[in-house]
């Protein structure tokens, strides 16, 4: 009995990417893809069959990786399976050294922008809508190349010299299970007085409402799907701590079904009345 070919299918369109995809990271332009081999500072390079924007029954050493949320909506985790963990940057914001790394947990520099296009002055001199712009976002060198002299892919800073990659992906229908999460990035953390606004973070494809208490407000109150929120929270003239706790709510069927976050905001110190000839007492809490 014939086994049917496992196909990856080229993708050109930020349309075409979705959560849980499986796909793989290949040389725009020559028949290599990122291998599971994980090196110091960079992933070696292994041979792949293409057809017409195809990859055809990719071997063992090809890097199956899968699609998830980034820290923030609208970005994408890319989670090697077969060497397994997320892959980063990790240049970091010294900018020192042409570094990818694979790492066990999520963190910024594990959260990619991925569009598509040309990107640096030698991809403009023989365009190609169709190459993936892969990039970290808490880097400067962290655009994912293929560095064809040294058979490696890595991530580099904007100018690089080293050649562009396009993503192929598992063909199929994709996974269309309703999800959902919120983060907050201050939750639990205490604010000055003054009025500011607060990023919440939703991910997910169901529908969903926000409820704040303590007179902080949202622009936006219900939605679907990832979203960026803002947080409104007014300046804070008592002398007492402000204290707020926003809800972000679905009646989906997943579970769970809200994440509550509270923040704490300072109050006004109160003035003393200090007149000129009073003695002050000051007590060392140092110990």
């Amino acid at each position: 009995e014939m086994k049917e070919p496992v196909v990856y299918e080229l993708v050109t369109s930020t349309d075409d990417l979705h959560y849980g995809d499986q796909i793989i990271i290949a040389a725009a332009d020559y028949d290599v893809a990122l291998s599971t081999l994980q090196n110091t500072n960079n992933r070696s390079e292994t041979g792949i069959s293409k057809g017409d924007g195809t990859i055809l029954d990719p071997s063992d050493d090809v890097e199956i990786i899968t699609l998830g949320d980034g820290l923030v909506p609208g970005t994408w985790s890319l989670y090697a399976n077969r060497k397994p963990g997320y892959l980063y940057a990790a240049a970091g914001i010294n900018n020192a050294g042409n570094y990818l790394r694979t790492w066990d947990s999520m963190d910024e520099q594990t959260s990619w922008n991925i569009s598509f296009g040309d990107m640096t002055s030698a991809d403009q001199e023989n365009p190609d809508a169709e190459r993936a712009i892969i990039h970290a976002l808490t880097t400067k060198r962290s655009l994912i190349r293929y560095n064809q002299g040294s058979a490696l892919f890595s991530a580099y800073n904007d100018e690089t010299t080293t050649y562009p990659v396009k993503i192929y992906r598992l063909q199929g229908d994709p996974d269309t299970s309703p999800r959902f999460n919120a983060t907050m990035p201050s939750d639990g953390k205490t604010i000055a007085t003054s009025a500011t606004t607060l990023p919440v973070y939703v991910f997910g494809n169901v529908a969903w409402t926000t409820s704040v208490t303590g007179g902080a407000s949202f622009t936006q109150t219900s939605g679907t799907g990832p979203a960026t929120l803002e947080l409104s929270i007014p300046e804070n003239t008592s002398t007492y701590a402000a204290s707020y706790t926003v809800t972000i709510s679905t009646t989906a069927s997943v579970s769970p079904k809200s994440y509550t976050f509270t923040v704490t905001q300072n109050g006004v110190p109160e003035a003393i009345d200090v007149k000129v000839g009073d003695v002050l007492y000051f007590e060392n809490w140092a110990g």
